[in-house]
């Protein structure tokens, strides 16, 4: 008896694998993740941010996954210094592609120069990669593409508020900034002597 199930539990995986049967490749979005979205987009608090982390997990950032205009919702909250939307932005930077990801990174430069300690303890929280922190402070918004002096203005003052950053326990967070910034505002300064 055991013998004969175990043939036909055999058989039946067999088919499942030949006929190819479609695996879900993405979860369905648990419900209740739109509206703890939409909540933290209104408001994103501590509060909002923990219902949004705790209810789902990883599950709710297909809701901004899927909508540019979510994502924009959130980019905007980032760059006009709200620190949950930061946090909330950096832990789902991997998720993120294209134009979006460069639209991130940007408005974590631009919370960076609201509140540039916060920045820096998303590195040293390892919420954000050395290589993402980098990359958010020297990255420019693209109305000053081809604006070389606002450009190097924008990358010192940036580094300024990194100097003015006091806590003691962020020194190697600074250093990193400091180097990227330095490199990139060097890169410039080549690149609008060779122009010249």
């Amino acid at each position: 008896m055991v013998k004969m199930y175990f043939k036909k539990s055999l058989s039946v995986l067999w088919l499942l694998l030949v006929l190819g049967r479609p695996c879900q490749s993405s979860r369905p979005i648990p419900h209740g993740c739109r509206q703890a979205v939409e909540a933290f987009l209104q408001n994103p608090t501590e509060e909002t941010h923990s219902n949004l982390t705790l209810f789902a997990g990883e599950q709710c950032w297909s809701v901004f996954g899927s909508s540019n205009q979510k994502q924009k919702q959130l980019t905007e909250s980032v760059a006009g210094g709200n620190r949950w939307a930061a946090k909330y932005l950096a832990l789902h930077l991997r998720q993120i592609g294209g134009g979006n990801l460069e639209d991130a990174l940007i408005s974590l430069g631009q919370f960076g120069d609201r509140d540039m300690e916060s920045l820096l303890m998303l590195r040293k929280n390892e919420i954000l990669s050395r290589r993402s922190l980098e990359k958010a402070l020297v990255m420019v918004p693209s109305s000053l593409t081809d604006k070389m002096k606002s450009q190097l203005d924008l990358l010192e003052a940036r580094k300024s508020k990194v100097i003015a950053v006091s806590k003691e326990d962020l020194t190697s967070e600074k250093a990193e900034a400091i180097a990227a910034i330095d490199k990139v505002t060097a890169l410039i300064r080549r690149h609008n002597d060779e122009i010249r």
